[in-house]
């Protein structure tokens, strides 16, 4: 019992030090995520498609920014990037991770055509492209629907990527015997392309119509399945890409709107987890990883570029013929 009367001062010392330090610790680490998320107001007004860094350096010099109440006049004022933010007294919300647009016919899904074609160019506000938005893929020009465009690279990867077997759902106007009762059988089995067996889900079916979902984008895929099971498309056009569902966002052809609920949390997720996998693979020394995040970075481009019923590259053979390729 000496023993232990004699240690007793020593902890309370120690509770009493930590009454004190642990408040102290977790407020420089509040600070220290606080300074994470700031930026000088100029980027944060640039980000949210305002303009240029110039071109914003000047509207905050002449007075026309406000940050959360305050009028700023130094484009190097450090500020959350949460924050709210007017211009001439209309606010700027922040980039949505996902956008999505009902894609018209007839428009191409590059950010402007060599050839003068219709494109997301025309297609898309003008800030997008200062925003950072980018496609996520592609669709065919004469398949209508629904096309995402991402902020973040890394979620575009994802999104793309075969092997997270993202589901893409379609409708379809067929020539054919739609009706066939051993359609949904053949589908699962995996058809037969140029670039492969794939399989599909049959979702629903009906006189000249059939609704199928895939889980990979390879270029004019749907048409090329359909094609080679005796159902050459008439039209095509996309209602679902993962969870975001046409339906739900309330907009018509050529109108655009941001991803939210559930579907957005469910991206914020898988962004969450990818760079947890990242920051593990770099820990251990995972160079490769590396290489691999930052080619994604970009606007979804790469190999994958072609996904959907796109206009990219790859595929070309007979079934593709057959299916108006």
């Amino acid at each position: 019992s000496g023993e232990v009367g004699a240690m007793a001062p020593g902890v309370r010392l120690l509770v009493a030090l930590s009454v004190v330090l642990v408040p102290l610790a977790r407020g420089l680490a509040s600070k220290a995520k606080g300074r994470s998320t700031m930026a000088p107001v100029s980027k944060v007004l640039a980000d949210r498609g305002a303009g240029t860094r110039r071109e914003c350096d000047t509207l905050v010099k002449r007075g026309r920014v406000s940050v959360d109440g305050e009028i700023l006049r130094s484009p190097t004022r450090r500020v959350p990037a949460s924050s709210r933010i007017h211009l001439d007294g209309e606010e700027l919300l922040p980039t949505p991770l996902l956008m999505a647009l009902y894609k018209p016919k007839g428009v191409h899904s590059t950010m402007g055509d060599p050839l003068g074609r219709p494109s997301l160019l025309e297609a898309t506000p003008s800030n997008w492209k200062r925003m950072q938005l980018h496609p996520v893929g592609r669709l065919d020009a004469d398949t209508t629907g629904l096309l995402l465009f991402s902020r973040d690279g890394q979620l575009t990867q994802y999104l793309l990527h075969p092997r997270n077997e993202v589901e893409r759902e379609y409708v379809a106007q067929v020539d054919g015997d739609a009706l066939r009762g051993d359609l949904r059988e053949v589908l699962a089995a995996g058809v037969e392309t140029s670039d492969g067996t794939f399989p599909a889900e049959l979702v629903e079916q009906a006189e000249g119509r059939v609704r199928v979902m895939v889980k990979e984008g390879k270029y004019r895929m749907v048409r090329r399945l359909l094609a080679n099971v005796g159902l050459p498309v008439v039209e095509l056009h996309r209602v679902r890409y993962g969870p975001v569902r046409l339906e739900d966002l309330g907009i018509d052809v050529g109108e655009w709107a941001p991803v939210t609920g559930e579907a957005v949390e469910w991206a914020d997720e898988v962004l969450r987890r990818g760079r947890g996998q990242e920051g593990t693979a770099r820990g251990g020394g995972g160079g490769e990883k590396k290489r691999s995040s930052s080619s994604s970075s970009g606007g979804g481009g790469g190999s994958v570029g072609g996904e959907g019923d796109g206009d990219g590259g790859g595929g070309g053979g007979a079934d593709a013929a057959a299916a108006g390729g």
